[in-house]
């Protein structure tokens, strides 16, 4: 299924700046209303589908419209929102020491559980309550999408251009 099959470039770019706004302040509802997290998540979920959206070909033997800059700020400026939304998601909906040293729960501490859940690196001194099992499970699917959208821009990097011409497998 192609969502906005030949809606032009900008519109991926105008989505992908609506739904970043829309991420961090329905997040900053949170302080609010801490009921309404789960929407909350969602939006980061739909703000990684944006991000993909916005770094596709417009059609399958084209390239990107972006410019590798552009596709890598993209994806770090998505990657920070998510760790950041998502810090502020775990401090609402609750996190524990598990190590039995503090028993207040910082900012700090919130962002720090953020970084180890989106990089799935899971030291286990800090636990979500059961209500926020769900997010931090998202957000580590996230973080290995964004892992990936990462790593293909760095190849694509290195690799070199086959239709300028020349075959590489070409033996000559």
């Amino acid at each position: 299924m192609k969502l906005f099959k030949g809606a032009p470039r900008s519109l991926f770019l105008v989505a992908y700046a609506a739904v970043c706004v829309l991420a961090v302040s329905y997040t900053a509802l949170l302080s609010l209303a801490p009921e309404i997290w789960l929407p909350a998540v969602f939006l980061q979920i739909l703000l990684l589908y944006i991000t993909t959206l916005c770094l596709m070909p417009e059609k399958r033997a084209s390239i990107s419209v972006l410019t590798r800059p552009a596709a890598i700020a993209i994806v770090l400026a998505s990657g920070a929102i998510n760790i950041g939304c998502f810090a502020f998601i775990h401090l609402e909906t609750g996190l524990r020491d598990a190590t039995g040293l503090s028993d207040s729960v910082s900012a700090l501490d919130g962002l720090y559980f953020s970084v180890v859940t989106f990089t799935t690196l899971g030291f286990g001194d800090l636990q979500p309550f059961p209500q926020g099992r769900l997010s931090a499970a998202l957000q580590a699917l996230c973080g290995y999408v964004y892992l990936g959208l990462g790593i293909g821009l760095a190849v694509n990097g290195f690799r070199t251009n086959v239709g300028d011409g020349g075959d590489q497998n070409a033996s000559r």
